[in-house]
């Protein structure tokens, strides 16, 4: 073989040899040291740098032993300190090192059903019907019965009588009171009798023994049921009758002090002065505390002020069911 096949042999055998070490899996050796200090791993490791490190322990034999010891992360050792701070916690709180155990409630339906399904398997053994019970379950009575004594249901009050903001309000009323307090808050707020006060919901009126367990109103119901608030009439104006002849007609007399008008018999020559002395006599009858003169009272017809007293109802055109206005 000459001189020029041996290089190349050589060349071959070394460029095979590289190959091969580069495919080779580096191989971590473990060699003892006379020092403590730990070997290099400088080099590349399969393991994640920060969760595990291998570390070197020598021992008291000939032999050194390479261990391998799990590094904590980050989390984990926060995750720690939490557990370790609730655990303090639960011990300072309850001081008691016993793991504490909530009770278990028992379970009525679950029972109810087993003791059936036992029923059952019983009647099948035998061979006769079994029997079906009903199980009940209380729960729902029992809620509701709390919720209807303790908790009143809120209504809104739509105020028919008045304009703006203090139209509507919220009342809360039980469920088995009547809506008589709320109708006295209103009689005060219009300046009228209770019995006035009418209360309907959707078109129906609500009379003084209906309840809202009555109308099937539930606490905590949305949207809050309403009701419309109005003031009733009331009864027909009393009549007062002065005098009753037969060509006598009725003249309506308007006062300022009073809400209903006072109804006078006059004929075609009665006088505006003597229709304020009929007035006058009504009020003594009635007993009125203020009563005034007839020097003191304003006539007012047809928007306008009747100055003379003695004019009479002919020449003021003074017909049946007229009416003046009185003033004092």
């Amino acid at each position: 073989m000459s001189d020029s096949d041996d290089n190349a042999y050589s060349d071959y055998l070394g460029n095979r040899r590289a190959a091969l070490q580069k495919k080779r899996q580096p191989v971590r050796v473990c060699e003892s040291d006379d020092s403590d200090d730990d070997f290099d791993t400088s080099g590349p490791s399969p393991m994640r740098k920060k969760t595990r490190e291998t570390q070197l322990f020598p021992d008291d034999s000939d032999d050194d032993e390479c261990v391998e010891v799990e590094k904590e992360t980050y989390s984990q050792k926060v995750r720690h300190e939490i557990d370790d701070v609730e655990e303090a916690y639960r011990r300072s709180i309850y001081k008691r090192e016993t793991v504490i155990h909530a009770p278990v409630e028992k379970n009525n339906v679950i029972s109810g059903l087993l003791k059936i399904c036992e029923g059952w398997d019983e009647a099948a053994k035998s061979g006769a019907q079994p029997e079906v019970e009903d199980v009940k379950d209380d729960s729902d009575a029992d809620e509701s019965s709390i919720a209807a004594e303790n908790f009143p249901v809120t209504v809104v009050i739509l105020d028919c009588e008045s304009h703006g903001n203090d139209m509507k309000s919220r009342h809360d009323i039980f469920l088995e009171s009547t809506f008589s307090e709320i109708r006295r808050i209103y009689a005060t707020k219009w300046g009228c009798p209770v019995s006035c006060v009418v209360f309907s919901h959707n078109g129906k009126t609500i009379d003084t023994y209906t309840t809202p367990q009555s109308l099937g109103w539930r606490p905590m119901t949305l949207p809050h049921p309403l009701i419309e608030a109005s003031k009733e009439a009331g009864e027909p104006a009393e009549v007062f009758t002065i005098e009753n002849s037969p060509d006598s007609f009725t003249i309506k007399v308007l006062l300022a002090s009073r809400r209903k008008p006072v109804q006078v018999e006059a004929a075609k020559d009665t006088t505006i002065q003597e229709i304020l002395q009929k007035v006058i006599d009504a009020f003594v009858e009635d007993k009125e505390e203020n009563i005034p003169s007839i020097e003191s009272m304003k006539v007012v017809f047809d928007n306008e002020r009747i100055k003379d007293v003695n004019i009479t109802c002919e020449q003021l055109d003074l017909e049946d069911d007229d009416c003046i206005e009185v003033y004092f």
